[in-house]
């Protein structure tokens, strides 16, 4: 098997308002004795999935769910802190239409990391940091988060199969325990 590996931070980014069975296989790609490294990533796997994750950050902006549930796997799940973890088309729709009708996001959005484990799975590493806007009180704050996304290539094209992400706002801020 062949393993293709890359790090990189993406200069170029714009400015924009696992389930066991993925756990298994990075145990299995990682532990395994006789694996070499590195491998160049072809750069057509790093451009398609750039690709996606700029769109992702588009959809951030735009707050269009259709846009947003289009980059995941028909099985893809979002993490977000203090929610549940929201798994299938569904529930994705359901999810980003919530977020969508809460907070409006205006964030310069940086790839850190990309590595793609084998020809059907990636996992890339970001942060995202603005603004924070609550549409019902039009109240802003500092926005500042750091993200996991574990990629498939389902059906030729590469789509985020897990989202998970954290705040790296301090825990307390202006006397307010935050999480």
């Amino acid at each position: 098997m062949c393993y293709r590996i890359v790090h990189f931070r993406d200069n170029s980014t714009p400015t924009y308002g696992p389930s066991q069975d993925v756990v298994s296989l990075l145990f299995k790609n990682f532990l395994e004795p006789n694996i070499q490294f590195p491998i160049t990533m072809s750069s057509s796997d790093a451009e398609s999935i750039t690709a996606v994750l700029h769109a992702y950050g588009a959809a951030l902006k735009s707050r269009k769910v259709e846009d947003a549930v289009a980059l995941y796997t028909s099985d893809g799940v979002i993490m977000p802190p203090h929610f549940t973890a929201a798994q299938g088309t569904s529930a994705l729709y359901e999810s980003y239409t919530r977020i969508f009708s809460t907070i409006q996001l205006v964030i310069k959005f940086d790839i850190e990391e990309v590595v793609v484990m084998s020809s059907e799975w990636a996992f890339a590493r970001t942060t995202a940091e603005g603004t924070k806007t609550m549409l019902a009180t039009q109240e802003s704050e500092p926005h500042a988060n750091q993200e996991l996304f574990i990629m498939k290539k389902e059906s030729g094209s590469w789509k985020i199969a897990r989202y998970a992400f954290s705040t790296m706002k301090p825990l307390v801020q202006n006397g307010i325990r935050r999480s």
